[in-house]
């Protein structure tokens, strides 16, 4: 399989050349050389029996995925493309999951609007695609996993809670459109990681894969803020897509994007990949091949300069900590973080660079004012409707002054987005998922004694949640955030169907050892 993905692109790329557009090849060119050295790099310093098994295909899909987005002449042919790429680079069952979760960090969206006729349909992009095509190839096998049917219940309400609220006071189709929509970004996301990750085994294929994400997303940051290069808007421009976003600058250096364009979304995903990271240290070859990997995400999680994806580590890795028992290592690293700290806000007063990066001058501050008062007009207007909250349309109106230059309200605080939208109810509805898979974790979760089990798995999976609840008090909600936040779910949901399955020894996770649900198989 990963020879057929070299050969696709290899086709492509050279239509491209033959047709005389030379344009792609020098972004496709950098893309593709950051991302397998960054991928390489990651493969030295796993041990040779977790390597040998996955670096051909995990190299394979890293460059061929960027090059195909420049080479493919036609935006929907690339989309046809991607709806059959993680069945094709999967190829196995148990790989549809984490080949997907990795995947879905190396392009833009691309969204484009699908219409028949003058009749408009949906929003559809390359990350719909992706998940459409592996939800498909998980639905139609009878190997999936099986979930609690509350537990998807309380996903799926928060889907449609959501897709609700933002098509109030519209007509019937947009409501219908806004459904499809939502579910597309939102539900498969759950669905293919809560159905496609059943074994042990899995759920640390699944933390493999995005470390793996992790080490190229930060290579690529480390890149664009290098040469001063947003480099993913190209594709934009390619394909003639109209996009918001815009290039952001802080203390003289561009706030790196990527794949994701934008400086806050990567960055939280990419704490994600962070904790993956951290947690999968077993894998390593050494401490010091570990560590290695861990200068290289923290040097790409400084690119997009957000203090928020900082405080989200720290709070996920005390989490993770905690829920494991290592209280002395936690009260270390607290100490560590204190004294450094303590030295960064003292440096900042005689280094203007330092000080508007930590959010004390500059535009920093302005970004701080801004939420400051998206918190102060959210909650007075909230007071006036805190049950049945207001439309889009009433909210553009209600709150002018805060409308940015591209005559949108950034709503960088997702509970008061949801408050206003949705009202209480609402607020409950998007909370419930979190209280339920946190509170199961803790309850059902084997972390200590003779009888633990998938410690690391259990511990990223809620120290990441609680990041995410930390994160959304100071990010919009939307893109591929959400799409990992939701894919989270589904590893919760995966994770606690695993405790409980083995607890009564009725697990299927172990059906009769067979190798092709092995973590370490041979290609």
């Amino acid at each position: 399989m990963p020879a057929v993905l070299i050969l696709i692109a290899g086709l492509a790329l050279t239509f491209r050349l033959a047709t005389g557009d030379y344009l792609v090849v020098k972004p496709s060119f950098f893309v593709g050389t950051v991302s397998a050295v960054a991928v390489l790099l990651f493969l030295y310093c796993l041990k040779r029996e977790v390597r040998e098994p996955m670096e051909r295909r995990l190299l394979a899909i890293a460059v061929t995925m960027p090059v195909l987005a420049w080479s493919i002449p036609n935006l929907g042919l690339l989309l046809v493309i991607m709806c059959l790429w993680v069945p094709v680079a999967a190829w196995r069952f148990n790989l549809i999951a984490p080949v997907y979760l990795f995947s879905l960090l190396l392009l833009p969206g691309l969204d484009h609007t699908l219409k028949l006729g003058s009749l408009k349909l949906v929003e559809f992009g390359a990350h719909d695609a992706l998940a459409l095509g592996a939800a498909v190839a998980i639905f139609v096998n009878s190997a999936k996993g099986r979930c609690r049917i509350e537990w998807d219940i309380v996903v799926l309400l928060v889907v449609f809670t959501i897709a609700m609220a933002v098509a109030r006071e519209t007509s019937l189709s947009h409501h219908l459109r806004a459904l499809t929509e939502v579910s597309l970004e939102l539900a498969l996301p759950y669905y293919i990681v809560s159905r496609g990750l059943r074994t042990s085994e899995e759920l640390k294929s699944a933390m493999l894969w995005i470390s793996a994400g992790g080490i190229v997303i930060a290579a690529l940051l480390t890149f664009e803020v290098w040469k001063a290069w947003p480099i993913y808007q190209e594709l934009y421009r390619l394909f003639e897509l109209p996009t918001l976003m815009l290039v952001k600058v802080r203390a003289g250096l561009i706030r790196a994007g990527g794949p994701f364009v934008e400086p806050t979304s990567v960055a939280m995903v990419l704490a994600i990949c962070v904790m993956a990271l951290y947690l999968s240290r077993d894998f390593m070859r050494g401490r010091r091949y570990f560590l290695l990997l861990m200068a290289v995400a923290v040097v790409g999680l400084i690119a997009p300069q957000s203090r928020g994806a900082w405080v989200g580590v720290f709070i996920a890795i005390a989490a993770a900590d905690a829920l494991r028992g290592r209280y002395i290592q936690l009260g270390q690293k607290l100490f560590v973080v204190a004294g450094a700290i303590s030295f960064l806000f003292l440096a900042a007063q005689f280094y203007p660079y330092l000080s508007e990066t930590l959010g004390l001058s500059g535009g920093s501050s302005t970004s701080s004012d801004y939420r400051r008062l998206l918190l102060s007009r959210g909650i007075e207007l909230f007071a006036g409707r805190p049950v049945m909250g207001y439309s889009m349309r009433e909210l553009h109106q209600l709150l002018p002054d805060l409308v940015q230059g591209e005559g949108i309200i950034d709503f960088v605080n997702t509970y008061i987005w949801i408050m206003l939208i949705a009202g209480l109810p609402g607020l409950a509805v998007f909370a419930s998922p979190f209280v339920l898979f946190l509170t199961g974790i803790i309850r059902k979760g084997r972390f200590r004694g003779v009888s633990k089990r998938d410690v690391e798995a259990g511990a990223f999976v809620f120290g990441v949640l609680l990041m995410m609840m930390e994160m959304l008090f100071f990010t919009s909600f939307g893109t591929r955030p959400s799409f990992y936040l939701f894919a989270l779910f589904g590893f919760a949901a995966a994770f606690l169907r695993l405790q409980r399955e083995t607890k009564t020894g009725t697990s299927p996770a172990e059906m009769d050892n067979k190798p092709e649900l092995l973590l370490f198989y041979r290609t």
